[in-house]
């Protein structure tokens, strides 16, 4: 009997003893513990606590009794009023460490000595630098810096090999240290709203990176040609820059899903573009570019081509042989006109705007078949009237804004006739009234956007009462 009583003892004490013993629960599943919210909570059942968070408590220290808290996991704090990191709350180990929100100035270097910290967030707080202990952290994964004051980064944050997460967007970082480039598990990067002139050479060594965004910088030229080793890479974004040119090694980048080179001055784009084979999106958007590639034709897997703001005078015929296009944006161009893209059946989004050389009525025959096409754009093209062929397109969305010449009883009927229209955008037509079975008639509409017109305020208060449930916009 007495050995009997040792061995349940024995057994309890060993469950007692794993019970209080720190066992390090996979970071992805920590989500799934119960998360307390009130240290009072916390304080009931201390050894249950693997996940706390007080965000959004007002406050200033962090309350007693938290090193009761022996297998305190994660911690989130965001949101309070810290000026900065309280020592007792660097439990031995945290794994995920979040005090976005507050007006924390400097890092206790402490927190770096955690060695099972894998995620650390001090996003939107008052940083102007980080302490050369951060290359302490070695299982540090994901770093979230964005929304401080940075200017610059240590030479060793190149010893956190196992980065895989960088955010550093809006700080006024001016330049990078070359030794950033020994980050080679890195495998996002923002860096995006930054003072940034150029990129280490050695940028290509990133041979893991999956995302780079570098918009909103002061890049000025080309960016590095040995971005061509980030054979990885999936997106790039290189919006809001000032770049001209973009190096013939982006054609090595076959995994790249997405490139974004909305407002820079790109004068063309490199003839090997056509390499890309996975790019799903090209954005263009506002810059100088007045020819495409023949090559851009290659882009089998292409669904959205943005080219609006820029100085074209033609689009190439074998544009229609990127089958999966999905979205096609030629706003604002030089266009006297358009390939057939009659052949392009996926295409849903014609974008047209502000091409005033462009006689719709002739082009109208190189698009009339796309039965999927659901957005049409004609604003600010001078146009008097609408081709007939135009009842042929089963349109959701049309916008016809600036185009002071619609207002004719005539044409207003002919939109009306429209059926199947859920969004019309008459805005800047000039109009005085609308007639009665042009409201009449559209009754599946969503949205009606007439601002900047001439209506009566007895014209606006008739139009609200035919129309009662779509959003009408005066």
């Amino acid at each position: 009997m007495k050995i009997c009583n040792f061995l349940i003892l024995t057994a309890f004490l060993s469950l007692t003893s794993i019970a209080q013993t720190n066992q390090l629960i996979d970071i992805n599943e920590l989500k799934n513990e119960d998360e307390f919210i009130t240290m009072e909570d916390a304080l009931k059942r201390p050894l249950a606590v693997y996940n706390l968070n007080l965000s959004f408590s007002n406050l200033t220290a962090i309350p007693d009794g938290i090193s009761k808290l022996k297998n305190l996991q994660k911690l989130d704090l965001s949101a309070n009023r810290f000026i900065e990191l309280p020592e007792n709350c660097m439990s031995p180990y945290l794994q995920i460490f979040t005090a976005s929100r507050n007006a924390i100035r400097s890092i206790n270097p402490n927190l770096f000595l955690l060695k099972n910290l894998a995620v650390i967030d001090l996003s939107s707080n008052y940083l102007s630098f980080l302490p050369a202990e951060i290359e302490n952290a070695k299982l540090l994964s994901s770093l979230n810096l964005e929304n401080n004051e940075i200017s610059e980064l240590p030479a060793n944050i190149g010893n956190l090999y196992n980065l895989q997460s960088l955010f550093l967007k809006k700080n006024i970082l001016v330049n990078l240290p070359v030794e950033f480039t020994k980050l080679v598990n890195l495998k996002e990067l923002d860096l995006s709203y930054n003072n940034l002139e150029n990129l280490p050479e050695e940028i290509g060594r990133l041979n893991n990176l999956q995302i780079l965004n570098i918009r909103n910088n002061n890049f000025t030229g080309s960016i590095p040609a040995s971005i061509g080793s980030c054979l990885a890479l999936q997106k790039l974004d290189l919006t809001y820059n000032s770049l001209n040119s973009l190096p013939a090694s982006i054609g090595l980048l076959k995994n790249l899903e997405s490139l974004i080179l909305t407002y820079n001055d790109i004068a063309e784009l490199p003839q090997n573009i056509g390499e890309l084979s996975n790019l799903k999106e090209l954005n263009c958007l506002s810059n100088d570019l007045k020819k495409i590639p023949e090559s851009l034709s290659k882009l089998a897997n292409l669904e959205v081509l943005v080219l609006a703001y820029n100085s074209l005078t033609e689009i190439p015929t074998s544009i229609t042989n990127l089958s999966k296009l999905y979205e096609l944006d030629l706003t604002s161009n030089k266009l006297s006109t358009l390939p057939n893209l009659n052949d392009l059946q996926q295409l849903a989004a014609l974008k047209l705007s502000d091409n005033k050389r462009l006689n719709i009525h002739t082009e109208i025959a190189k698009f009339e078949k796309l039965t999927n096409l659901k957005v049409l754009e004609l604003s600010e093209n001078d146009l008097l009237t609408l081709p007939i062929q135009i009842k042929s397109l089963t349109l959701r969305r049309l916008n016809l804004s600036g185009n002071p010449g619609l207002n004719n009883p005539e044409t207003l009927e002919f939109i009306g006739s429209l059926s199947s229209l859920e969004e019309l955008n008459l805005s800047g037509c000039n109009l005085i009234a609308l007639p009665d079975s042009f409201l009449e008639s559209l009754n599946s509409l969503k949205k009606l956007d007439l601002r900047n017109n001439r209506f009566s305020n007895s014209r606006i208060d008739k139009i609200k009462t035919m129309l009662p449930v779509t959003q009408v916009l005066f």
